[in-house]
Parts: C-alpha cells; structure tokens; sequence
C-alpha cells in the first residue's frame, strides 16, 4: 500500500471533539483525498490503543451493500460495551446509508 502523506490539519479537525458529534462526514471535491484521510484516522486510532477489532472499515463502491446489509455487518463486529468505530467510504453507494447508521447509532456504542 502506497505510504500516506500525513494531514495533520484534517486529522486534528476529526479528532479535536470525537465524542461531541459521533457521526462525521467527509465531503470534497473527487481526488482530494478523502479515501487517504480515512486510512490516517484508522492508523491514528491504533496507535492510540483502539483495538483493530473496534475498527471496521468498509468501501461502499468496491464492496457495495444494502442499508440492511451495511447494519449487520457492523452489528456481527460490535463488541459488548466497547466502542465501535465505523469508517464508511464511497458511503453514498450504499442506498438508505444515513438511515442505516443512525440505526448503528441508537443500538451501538
């Protein structure tokens, strides 16, 4: 995998309340780098003491899923009374994905 180029500005922007707004969307341009900035936030949050188990990561353009699908995929992840960290890109590929996570967040950590 290609080595990433640090973005520290937008990893900060990310970090700087994680538990103020637990759901965080990512929008830009095409190419901007988007994809890389969740790649950071998934190391930073290892190398920071969150489990790798904690973490799922999904790409809904290689891996498209339903709404239904995305839901129990994270929820057959989902560690009781640990917190879950979903990284969702190409998010908008998966259709009814915004009624799916709010789903995610009323049952989940």
């Amino acid at each position: 995998m290609t080595p990433l180029k640090p973005r520290p500005h937008y990893l900060n922007q990310l970090l700087t309340a994680p538990d103020t707004a637990p759901i965080k969307l990512i929008t830009g341009m095409r190419r901007c780098g988007k994809s890389s900035l969740l790649r950071l936030l998934s190391e930073h949050l290892k190398a920071h003491g969150i489990p790798a188990a904690q973490i799922v990561t999904l790409d809904g353009e290689r891996s498209p899923l339903s709404s239904t699908a995305l839901y129990h995929h994270v929820k057959t992840h989902a560690l009781p009374g640990q917190r879950l960290y979903l990284l969702c890109d190409e998010v908008q590929h998966v259709p009814a994905w915004a009624a799916a996570v709010r789903a995610l967040q009323a049952d989940f950590d």
